[in-house]
């Protein structure tokens, strides 16, 4: 975990890589999301982040082709939803 913060009953910010991707893909499947190659691209660039990440940066390292603005952030609020991410006041974003 990331020294600055804590996140009680979670590993975080970059532990568990692929796992917690499938964890999350998962809980997203089970909540009903429907999992495009978009929101797998975006789970594994959270998954592997060691520290919250924005969504300029999702987005620069998603590239335009797979997903323009507008989809990241219907993505991000749905597996908010779906409790699969957290995005703070800040605008950071971390998958659970």
């Amino acid at each position: 975990m990331s020294a600055g913060h804590h996140h009680p009953g979670i590993d975080c910010c970059g532990s568990g890589g692929p796992e917690r991707a499938q964890r999350a893909l998962g809980l997203a499947r089970a909540s009903g999301l429907r999992v495009t190659e978009a929101r797998k691209s975006l789970v594994r660039i959270l998954a592997s982040a060691k520290l919250p990440i924005s969504v300029e940066e999702i987005h620069r390292r998603i590239g335009q082709e797979k997903a323009d603005r507008v989809t990241l952030y219907r993505s991000l609020e749905a597996f908010e939803t779906a409790g699969v991410v957290h995005v703070p006041a800040d605008g950071t974003v971390q998958v659970l």
